[in-house]
């Protein structure tokens, strides 16, 4: 299964219900984003809904844009995959303009993260890069701006001793 998006997706909150957003490779697939997927919740008392982009591989290309936010409360943003690639220049926003933040969920095998200029990875031609299989890599800026705009972010790794800051 190979899912391919670059386009907006949109499942923005509607009075109390939150919009829900699932790209789903399954256990073998192959995911990759580009684009906006947009499942806020911008009016006044609205929480943000949640997108999952889950598959055994998983790809954020550089410029995508991932919002789950609302003004009452954040929402919740899960990418998961055997390997994960999340490049520079991703917008993961979760946060929440009067309430409590919501959640950006990684949850890959293994995990890097690290500068990927220093670590010789160009996104610059294709907006993606190639991790192996035994361990994936998040782009430290895009981690710095997802907790700067002021979501929470969770790492999990299924081997936990696999972690590594570089």
């Amino acid at each position: 299964t190979v899912v391919n998006n670059t386009g907006v997706i949109e499942a923005k909150s509607l009075k109390n219900v939150n919009g829900t957003i699932v790209l789903d490779g399954g256990d073998q697939g192959v995911v990759r984003v580009g684009g906006s997927i947009d499942a806020s919740g911008d009016e006044a008392g609205q929480t943000g809904g949640s997108i999952k982009v889950v598959g055994a591989n998983t790809q954020v290309l550089a410029g995508t844009s991932l919002k789950a936010s609302g003004t009452l409360a954040g929402g919740s943003i899960e990418t998961s995959g055997t390997t994960l690639q999340i490049a520079s220049g991703v917008n993961v926003d979760t946060s929440s303009t009067q309430g409590t933040a919501g959640e950006w969920l990684l949850d890959p095998m293994n995990i890097t993260i690290a500068d990927l200029a220093t670590k010789g990875i160009d996104t610059s031609t294709s907006g993606t890069y190639t991790s192996s299989a035994e361990s994936s890599i998040l782009s430290v800026d895009t981690l710095n701006a997802a907790l700067s705009n002021g979501s929470n972010v969770t790492i999990e790794t299924n081997n936990k001793e696999a972690w590594n800051s570089a």
